[in-house]
C-alpha cells in the first residue's frame, strides 16, 4: 500500500449509537426553535457539523480522533462546503486541516448528518507534519519561477497562484513545506504525445521540485502523456435562439441514436440545452498548439448527414448525463448544471498516419477524442459508450475528490472511471449475468479489450495486491502503472455486482453499487487517497445508504468480502473497535479477550532469520540467552519467525528481548504502510503481547523494533509479506511520539557507506534495554532506550572479516539512571557490544572480536573499555578499528561458528 502520510479515522453511528448520542451539541439549543434559542434541527448544516467536530475532538470516547499540534499550532479546520445528498437523504460538510493557516495537502474531514441534523458519521484523513519548519524561505514569486522554468514559460508569462501547503512525499515518506501550482500547461512536451497539464510541487525551503503531478486522465496507456490546461476557448455564440429540436442519426457503430439538438436559423447544432451538453468538431486541429482553437466549431447540420463521430460523442455524453441525473441524483459534473463539452477529430503533436491520434482524454474542462484507422477508415474514440463514460467521469473526479494521477492514487482514479464506464454502458441490461465486462474492445479491429473487470489478468493487469506493480512515477512507466494496477480495484466492483445471497439472489442492484462508488468518490476521498481509503469510505457510505435496509449486514459482509478477495486491507483505527479497547483499559486482567477481536491473523509466509546470510562461510548466529534472560524469556527462549526476521519475547515485559533481521540493501522494495493494521500473532498467547489498549490515550506509539523498511526486499510478493509481518505486536515496543525511527535508518546508512559491493547485506539485531525500575505503562513498563547491532562483511579486509558496529539511543529519562547520567543525555551514540551484553543479559559470543569500537585506542585507553561510548553527530564520528584489531589477532574467520545457531527452542511455524 502506498503511504500518503495521513492518519485514517472512521466513526459511524451504526457501530456505536451511544457515542453519537453523547456527541450531540446541545449547549445553547432548545428542543424546538424559539426566539431565544434555535434547535439542533434548525441549525444550518455547517454550524451543526462544526459543533460535532469540536465535541468529537474533546471526547474521551474517541481516543483515535484527537487534536494534533505542529510547532505550537493546534490543527484548525476550514470549511469546504456542505452538500445535500438525495441518495441517502443526508448532508455532508467537509473540512480541510490547517496548522498555522497552512493547509495539509490531501487532508479531509467529512461530517455526515441525517435529515434532523443528527450525527451519522465522522470520516477523516489527517496529517501531522511536525518535523517541518513552518516558515517558507522562498517567496511565492520564486516558486512560480521554478515552475515556469520547468514548464517552458518565459518572461513572467505563467499566470498562476502558488499556494503554501504541507505535502507528504510518498517516495521519500516525509513531509515538506511546499508551494503547489495547479493546472499548468507544460509548453515543452519533451516527446509526449498528449496534452501536458500538471500540478507542480516546489519545496518552500530549498526551491527543489518535489513533484510533477499529471492531471490528464487518458483511456489507455499507449505512450507517455499527461494533460492540458484551461484553454481560452472559442465558444459558440451565447445568443442562439432558444429553439430545441430532436434528431435521429447513425453513430460510428452504425446504430441509430436519438438525441436533442438546437436550431440556429437554417442549421442545427449538437447542443442539448436541458443537460447542457455541447459537442464540437476540432477538424484535426493540433492540441499542442494551444491558442483559441478549442473546443472548435459546433457539429452542425447541414451539411447532411450528421457526422457519425459527432453523433456518438453527443449521444453517449447524453447517456452519461442522464445517468448522473436520474441514478446518482447529480446535476452534471459540477452538480450545478455546468456544460459538458466534447471535441471530436482531435490531434496532438502532428503525429499519426492519416490524422490518427489514438487517445481520448479529459483535459481539465472538456473531453477530447482522437481517432484510429480501422480497415482504412478513421473511427472516433467517441464511438464506445464505455470509453465516453470513462473519460467524462474523470471530469466528475476532477470536480470532487481530485485524485492525484500517479501511483496507487492514480490507479484508483482510473478504476473509478472504469467502473462507471462499465456500469453506464450495461445499465440498460437488467440481468447482470449478461453484462459485457470488457472495455474498449470496439476501438480495435481485433476486438481485444483494453480492460476486463471480470478478469483483469486477461488484459495484463494484476487482480490482487500481492501482484501490485511497484513502478517509478514517470511517463515511461505510466505514472506508476495507473492503467495496470487499476485492475485490482476494478475487480472489487465486479465482485459486488455479482455478489449473491444464500439463495442465489443478487445482494446489490447495479444502481446500489453505482451509488456506493459515487458516494465514496465524491464524499470520502481526497487528493492522495488509496485503495484502502476507498474501502474505508465505501463501508461508511454503505452504512448510511442502507441504514434503514434490513439487509444492511449482508451487504456490509459482501463489501468486506469483495475487498478481502483482492487483498485491499481495511485501515485502522476504526472506533468500532475502541469500545473493546476502553473495556480492556479499565481492567488489565481482561486484556486478552478484547485484543483478539481487533486483528489476529497468522503470517502467510515464513522466511526465518538466516545465520549464514552474509555468505562465503560466515556465520552470524542469534545471541544466546544467559541465566537471567533465559528465565525471563517466553517458552524458554522460543524463536518466533516472520519474513526475513525472527525474535524472542520477554514473557513478563511482553516485548521482544531481541530481534534479528537479514537486510539485502541491493534488493530493497519501496512499499508504503497505508492500510496495514497492527495485529496480534495468534501463534503466541495474547497475554504475552502488548496489544492496542496500551497505546490508546497516551503519548506512546507502537514503535517497530525491526524497522519497517529493513525486511522489505526481494520479490514484490515476498516484500509485501515482510511489510505485513513488521506490524505484529510482537515486533512493537512503547516508543515516545518524538522517538524518530529514521534515526536508525541513518545509522544503517552510515555503516553501508563504507561497504563494498559484497557487503550490501547486513545482519541487524535490535532490542530494548529493560530494567525493573523502568517507568510504568498501566500494568506494563516502558523501556529506557533501544540498542542496535549491525554486522557486515568488512570492506577494509576485502570481505575476509566481519565488522560489528553497536549503537544505543535513549528514549526517556529514568527514575534511576542505571546506564550513567552522562550517557542518557546523548541522543545517539556508538557503544561496545560488551556494554549491550551487560545491559541486556544477551551473549553475542565471538562477535565481540569484530566490535569496531572496542578495539580502538579510544576504548582501550579508557578505564573501563567495555563501557566506552561515542557521541554521533554524523558518519564522520563512527570509529572502525579494522586493521588495528586484526593486528591484535582479533578477527572473525569463515566457519568460526560451525554448525547451527544456538538452540533457543523450536521456531514457530
Amino acid at each position: 500500500m502506498e503511504n500518503n502520510g495521513l492518519k485514517p479515522f472512521t466513526f459511524h453511528r451504526h457501530d456505536r449509537p451511544e457515542v453519537a448520542a453523547a456527541l450531540r451539541p446541545l449547549r445553547g439549543l432548545a428542543p424546538y426553535p424559539t426566539r431565544e434559542a434555535p434547535s439542533l434541527a434548525s441549525l444550518d448544516a455547517e454550524t451543526a457539523a462544526r459543533r460535532y467536530l469540536d465535541k468529537a475532538f474533546a471526547s474521551a470516547q474517541l481516543p483515535s480522533f484527537s487534536p494534533m499540534t505542529v510547532h505550537d499550532h493546534e490543527n484548525e479546520f476550514r470549511t469546504l462546503g456542505a452538500e445535500a445528498l438525495p441518495l441517502t437523504d443526508t448532508t455532508t460538510v467537509k473540512f480541510r486541516q490547517l496548522f498555522g493557516n497552512i493547509p495539509v495537502y490531501g487532508s479531509l474531514v467529512t461530517i455526515e448528518l441525517d435529515e434532523n441534523n443528527e450525527l451519522l458519521a465522522i470520516h477523516s484523513s489527517l496529517g501531522q507534519p511536525s518535523d517541518v519548519e513552518p516558515v517558507a524561505e522562498l517567496s511565492p514569486a520564486q516558486a512560480l519561477g521554478v515552475v515556469a522554468s520547468r514548464a517552458g514559460y518565459t518572461n513572467g508569462s505563467l499566470n498562476a497562484v502558488p499556494r503554501l501547503q504541507y505535502y507528504f512525499d510518498p517516495g521519500q515518506e516525509r513531509w515538506h513545506l511546499v508551494y503547489t501550482v495547479e493546472n499548468v500547461l507544460r509548453r515543452q512536451p519533451r516527446g509526449q504525445r498528449a496534452p501536458a497539464l500538471f500540478d507542480y510541487v516546489v519545496d518552500a525551503h530549498t526551491g527543489a521540485l518535489v513533484a510533477e503531478l499529471p492531471r490528464t486522465q487518458r483511456m489507455e496507456f499507449t505512450e507517455p502523456g499527461a494533460s492540458e490546461s484551461r484553454r481560452r476557448r472559442r465558444h459558440a455564440p451565447t445568443d442562439l435562439p432558444d429553439t430545441d429540436c430532436a434528431a435521429t442519426a447513425a453513430d460510428e457503430l452504425g446504430q441509430s441514436r436519438e438525441f436533442r439538438c438546437k436550431r440556429d436559423r437554417e442549421r442545427s447544432l449538437l447542443v442539448d440545452e436541458d443537460l447542457n451538453i455541447h459537442t464540437h468538431d476540432a477538424r484535426f486541429r493540433d492540441l499542442s498548439l494551444g491558442g483559441d482553437a478549442f473546443p472548435g466549431d459546433y457539429v452542425t447540420l447541414p451539411p447532411k448527414p450528421w457526422p457519425a463521430a459527432g453523433v456518438s460523442a453527443h449521444a453517449n455524453a447524453t447517456e452519461v448525463a442522464r445517468f448522473l441525473r436520474s441514478i446518482l441524483k447529480r446535476n452534471g459534473l459540477d452538480n450545478r448544471g455546468g456544460r459538458i463539452i466534447s471535441s471530436i477529430n482531435c490531434c496532438y503533436g502532428g503525429d499519426g498516419v492519416g490524422r490518427e491520434w489514438r487517445n481520448a482524454a479529459w483535459i481539465g474542462t472538456q473531453m477530447v477524442y482522437g481517432q484510429r484507422l480501422q480497415r482504412g477508415k478513421l473511427v472516433s474514440y467517441a464511438s464506445a459508450l464505455d470509453v465516453v463514460a470513462h473519460e467524462i467521469l474523470h471530469g466528475l473526479t476532477d470536480h470532487t475528490a481530485r485524485l492525484r494521477y500517479s501511483g496507487e492514487t492514480g490507479a484508483l482514479n482510473e478504476s473509478y472511471s472504469d467502473i462507471f464506464g462499465i456500469i453506464i454502458s450495461n445499465f440498460h441490461e437488467p440481468d447482470v449475468d449478461q453484462w459485457n465486462w470488457e472495455m474498449g474492445e470496439a476501438l480495435d479491429e481485433t476486438g481485444l479489450p483494453l480492460r476486463d473487470l471480470r478478469s483483469p489478468r486477461r488484459c495484463g493487469q494484476p487482480e490482487h495486491m500481492d501482484d501490485y506493480l511497484v513502478l517509478p512515477s514517470d511517463p515511461a512507466h505510466d505514472w506508476g502503472g495507473v492503467h495496470a494496477n487499476s485492475g485490482i480495484h476494478n475487480r472489487v466492483a465486479y465482485l459486488l455486482l455479482t455478489a449473491a445471497g444464500a439463495e442465489g439472489q443478487p445482494l446489490l442492484r447495479p444502481r446500489e453499487v453505482a451509488a456506493l462508488f459515487y458516494l465514496t468518490l465524491t464524499q470520502y476521498l481526497s487528493y492522495t487517497s488509496t485503495f484502502s481509503d476507498s474501502r474505508r469510505g465505501m463501508a461508511a457510505a454503505a452504512r448510511s445508504l442502507f441504514r434503514k435496509d434490513p439487509a444492511l449486514e449482508a451487504k456490509l459482509q459482501a463489501l468486506a468480502h469483495a475487498f478481502d478477495a483482492v487483498g485491499i486491507a481495511s485501515t485502522v483505527p476504526h472506533d468500532a473497535f475502541e469500545a473493546a479497547e476502553e473495556e480492556a483499559s479499565s481492567s488489565p486482567r481482561s486484556i486478552e479477550a478484547p485484543e483478539v477481536a481487533v486483528v489476529s491473523v497468522a503470517p502467510r509466509l515464513l522466511i526465518p532469520y538466516s545465520s549464514d546470510f552474509l555468505g562465503d562461510g560466515f556465520e552470524v548466529p542469534l545471541p544466546q540467552l544467559t541465566g537471567r534472560t533465559s528465565d525471563e524469556a517466553f517458552s524458554g527462549g522460543q524463536v518466533v519467525d516472520y519474513v526475513h526476521f525472527s525474535l524472542t519475547l520477554h514473557e513478563r515485559r511482553r516485548i521482544a528481548l531481541y530481534t534479528a533481521c537479514n537486510i539485502d540493501a541491493a534488493q530493497m522494495v519501496r512499499l508504503g504502510r497505508q492500510g496495514l493494521p497492527w495485529r496480534l500473532d495468534p501463534r503466541i498467547p495474547a497475554k504475552v503481547q502488548l496489544g492496542p489498549a496500551y497505546y490508546a490515550g497516551n503519548e506512546w506509539d507502537r514503535g517497530h523494533l525491526v524497522r519497517r523498511q529493513d525486511p522489505i526486499w526481494g520479490p514484490v510478493t515476498e516484500a509485501r509479506r515482510a511489510n505485513e509481518a513488521t506490524f505484529y505486536f510482537t515486533n512493537a515496543a512503547p516508543q515516545h511520539a518524538n522517538f524518530n525511527q529514521d534515526e536508525w535508518l541513518v545509522l544503517e546508512d552510515w555503516v553501508l557507506e563504507r561497504a563494498a559491493d559484497f557487503a550490501y547485506r547486513l545482519c541487524v539485531f535490535t532490542g530494548p534495554v529493560l530494567s525493573d525500575d523502568d517507568p510504568p505503562l498501566r500494568d506494563a513498563q516502558i523501556p529506557a532506550g533501544f540498542w542496535k547491532v549491525v554486522v557486515l562483511r568488512d570492506a577494509t579486509a576485502g570481505g575476509a572479516d566481519l565488522s560489528v558496529v553497536a549503537f544505543f539511543m535513549k528514549q526517556t529519562e529514568m527514575l534511576r539512571d542505571k546506564l550513567g547520567k552522562k550517557l542518557l543525555r546523548l541522543k545517539r551514540y556508538q557503544v561496545t557490544l560488551s556494554a549491550i551484553e551487560d545491559w541486556t543479559g544477551l551473549d553475542f559470543g565471538a562477535l565481540k572480536d569484530a566490535d569496531e569500537l572496542a578495539w580502538t585506542p579510544f576504548a582501550l585507553r579508557a578505564d573501563r573499555p567495555a563501557e566506552s561510548y561515542r557521541l554521533l553527530t554524523g558518519p564522520q564520528d563512527l570509529v572502525f578499528s579494522g586493521d588495528q584489531r586484526r593486528a591484535a589477532g582479533r578477527r572473525i574467520l569463515p566457519q568460526r561458528f560451525p554448525g547451527a545457531p544456538p538452540g533457543l527452542g523450536a521456531s514457530v511455524h
